[in-house]
């Protein structure tokens, strides 16, 4: 089945599988889902998908392809296994595959989140493509400041950015403040297991919540930014900072509360408590961000939100 690209993302996201994953699989269903830009060029997409994976956009379908096969055709949900039998369809020869009947809902292009830790587990080899899958924070955004769609997305990107040099992917979904249909959205339902609601402010409430300079953050799963905090940071002297960067900065400032602790400050980086010239200069350079001590805590707190996601869909 040909999924869109501009509707890709935000199901693996719901699904808690790899946003950059271009193809997946359903075993019981018989069923594999590609993303349509390995069809349809799209620019920006193909960019994403080749730093991620660093395959030849002209042999990317063809790997896809391949390796749901080698899931689909030996009913295998080992990723191992079934890329074996990928490489041997690739070389236009064929092998008998062991089916393995087990439950399965479902399996992302290269592996499943938690997939490279089982195999580790077992001592099997793990390709470099496999190794060390990144977890992935669900966020939804409703922004009921200034920003516009525009400021707001390249503030998504530094967010992202910085998350993603602990090895972290954030999928995003940016929610209407008011419902446009009738349909189901994850935007209006009761907040899921795991997942990270964020709302961006003009300015502070004035309502029960401890609010700090840049916004606040409610465990588990609510943090607010405020904008007019990221543009006075901006003017924090004669120099011309952006916008959006620092909105980046700030986003991930109260998500790193959520995950590492609401009192977490620490004496230096993006979780430093009151930012000062020396801080905005970084976020601006791209250097300000977690420091190497917070790579563990922070995976640990990703990898339990997406294990009680996992416990909620697997329940009958």
């Amino acid at each position: 089945m040909l999924v869109r690209s501009e509707d890709w993302k935000q199901i693996l996201t719901e699904l808690h599988l790899n946003p950059n994953s271009p193809a997946f699989s359903h075993l019981e269903m018989r069923q594999t889902f590609v993303e349509e830009v390995l069809l349809v060029p799209e620019p920006e997409r193909q960019v994403e998908l080749l730093e991620k994976w660093h395959i030849p956009f002209d042999q990317f379908l063809d790997f896809a392809i391949s390796h749901e096969m080698g899931h689909a055709l030996c009913h295998e949900s080992d990723e191992i296994k079934a890329e074996r039998y990928a490489e041997l369809l690739r070389k236009g020869s064929s092998s008998e595959c062991a089916t393995h009947q087990q439950q399965f809902w479902g399996r992302s292009f290269f592996s499943h989140f938690d997939k490279s830790r089982v195999l580790g587990n077992q001592g099997l080899p793990v390709p470099a493509q496999f190794a060390s899958p990144e977890p992935v924070l669900a966020v939804l955004v409703y922004n009921y400041s200034e920003a516009t769609p525009e400021l707001l997305d390249r503030a998504e990107k530094e967010t992202q950015r910085i998350f993603e040099r602990m090895e972290i992917h954030i999928g995003w979904t940016n929610c209407p403040i008011h419902p446009v249909s009738s349909e189901k959205s994850a935007c209006y339902e009761e907040a899921a297991p795991g997942q990270v609601r964020l709302r961006i402010l003009k300015q502070p409430l004035n309502d029960s919540f401890r609010d700090s300079i840049f916004g606040f953050a409610v465990a588990p799963e609510f943090a607010s930014v405020y904008f007019d905090a990221a543009a006075r940071l901006t003017r924090i002297s004669n120099e011309e900072f952006d916008l959006a960067t620092m909105m980046g900065c700030l986003i991930a400032h109260e998500v790193g509360h959520l995950l590492l602790g609401e009192n977490r400050h620490s004496a230096s980086g993006i979780m430093k408590a009151k930012w000062e010239l020396r801080q905005v200069q970084q976020a601006m350079m791209g250097s300000l961000g977690f420091l190497p001590e917070e790579k563990t805590p922070l995976h640990a707190s990703v990898r339990e939100r997406e294990s009680k996601a996992e416990a909620v869909r697997s329940k009958p």
